[in-house]
């Protein structure tokens, strides 16, 4: 238990000493504009991210603004339930946060969330129209634009090598490739489907398969990676699975 209790600890440490102060800096400086000009804050997440998001806003809402001549404009979005549950409900879970948003947020306002994936299709939907609202957080739609464009080419490099006819995608997480016929000497897929299962028995690669309007497979950059260094570990270990491979289009 105690060899349990120390790793965590230093695993905790190891987390917050990775943090760049640089970039904490930048979002200081993005919610000290945002109380500069009586802007409206917007905070929401998922599961622990809610309750960080509550926690937040609490903190800013009170403990902050306990120290300013003037106090901060900021709301959790994920602490009304019953509203929450009827737009859950209603619509889709997907629009809890971005209908929300639709009924406070004014553009120059600032949308923050919080998320351990950065995938969640809720928390992405919601910023996505709050950068097309143009609400501000340059910071957070820069990064999220490089990191997936990065990821993507690097996915193209590495399905191209073996056959594969892989293109940028535009606007999306998600690469669309034309499924192959067969390996070479060896067995035949007539579906995506088929090839998909074949990719996730045989190499351990997950993939959505689409055969409505021909056969093809759908690659997510959505992986989880908290930093470049490990993205790259992702994307090598896709290219050693792949490795050897020989399709047939």
């Amino acid at each position: 238990m105690n060899d349990w209790i120390a790793g965590y600890v230093a695993a905790q440490k190891a987390a917050l000493d990775s943090i760049p102060t640089d970039a904490v800096a930048r979002l200081i400086r993005t919610f000290q504009k945002a109380w500069r000009e009586d802007r409206q804050i917007f905070v929401f997440g998922n599961g622990g991210s809610a309750a960080n998001a509550s926690h937040f806003a609490t903190d800013l809402g009170k403990g902050a603004s306990d120290k300013l001549p003037r106090r901060f404009w900021v709301l959790s979005l994920n602490d009304n339930v019953p509203w929450m549950t009827a737009l859950g409900n209603d619509y889709s879970y997907e629009d809890v946060y971005l209908r929300q948003l639709q009924n406070y947020a004014r553009p120059g306002d600032l949308a923050l969330t919080m998320s351990v994936s950065g995938n969640s299709p809720n928390l992405v939907k919601a910023i996505q129209w709050a950068a097309i609202q143009a609400l501000e957080h340059p910071e957070l739609t820069d990064i999220i634009k490089a990191k997936y464009e990065r990821r993507l080419r690097e996915l193209v490099r590495v399905l191209s090598s073996i056959g594969f006819a892989a293109e940028m995608p535009g606007g999306t997480f998600y690469l669309y490739v034309r499924s192959p016929k067969a390996i070479k000497g060896g067995r035949s897929f007539r579906t995506a489907e088929d090839f998909s299962q074949y990719l996730i028995k045989e190499k351990l690669i997950s993939t959505v398969p689409w055969d409505d309007v021909g056969h093809f497979l759908r690659f997510s950059a959505t992986f989880e990676a908290p930093s470049m260094e490990a993205e790259g570990r992702v994307i090598k270990e896709i290219e050693r699975r792949f490795s050897g491979l020989q399709l047939e289009f």
